[in-house]
């Protein structure tokens, strides 16, 4: 099975972002931070986000359960960090 490129990834960010929240991707950056898990900061047409995608080997996004499980906690982040400022 081959591997994932760093293009095909950010091709695929692009199309969940034009798909899930009708935004363009403007600009990719990678962070080099952490161990298998791929994460950039990108520039949209909507703002500056941060994305994340998981290890298939360390997570089992393929099971729905756990995809579940991911989505909650996520959400919960999303909760806690409403009206923090990042300095």
């Amino acid at each position: 099975m081959p591997l994932t490129t760093e293009d095909q990834l950010i091709d695929e960010i692009a199309g969940w972002l034009k798909k899930h929240f009708l935004t363009e991707l403007l600009s990719a950056k990678r962070v080099r931070r952490g161990l298998k898990n791929e994460k950039w900061i990108v520039e949209t047409s909507k703002g500056r986000l941060f994305v994340k995608s998981y290890h298939p080997g360390r997570y089992k996004m393929h099971d729905p359960e756990f995809r579940d499980k991911i989505e909650n906690a996520l959400q919960l982040q999303l909760l806690l960090s409403v009206g923090r400022t990042v300095s």
